[in-house]
């Protein structure tokens, strides 16, 4: 699997940062963007057996959303969310990590 994936918002950023699509192609073994195709797991996200088909736009909109918040809290230093689980009803976060640096918290005595 190439490490990166080609997404509308990875075109974005090839077409905003010079060079970028070229450093990623030196730095990449298999020398090209990946698809979503190219995951293992990516039957499991078109309704496997049976089960729920991921809604794209939803994941999208998952992805943005945690994108936002670390944008708008610069004293976020992590974010995890893992695992987002794929169910009947939508995309579920199960657990979710989010770190905040030291010089962030402040005194409330």
């Amino acid at each position: 699997m190439p490490g990166w994936v080609d997404t509308d918002l990875t075109q974005k950023a090839r077409d905003q940062v010079q060079g970028l699509h070229e450093k990623v192609l030196a730095r990449t073994p298999a020398g090209r963007w990946g698809e979503p195709d190219d995951l293992a797991g990516r039957d499991l996200l078109y309704g496997w057996r049976g089960g729920p088909v991921l809604d794209q736009a939803e994941l999208g909109h998952a992805i943005a959303a945690l994108g936002d918040l670390i944008a708008s809290h610069p004293q976020l230093t992590e974010a995890e969310i893992n695992p987002l689980r794929l169910t009947t009803d939508g995309l579920v976060a199960l657990d979710a990590v989010i770190v905040a640096c030291e010089s962030a918290k402040t005194d409330r005595s």
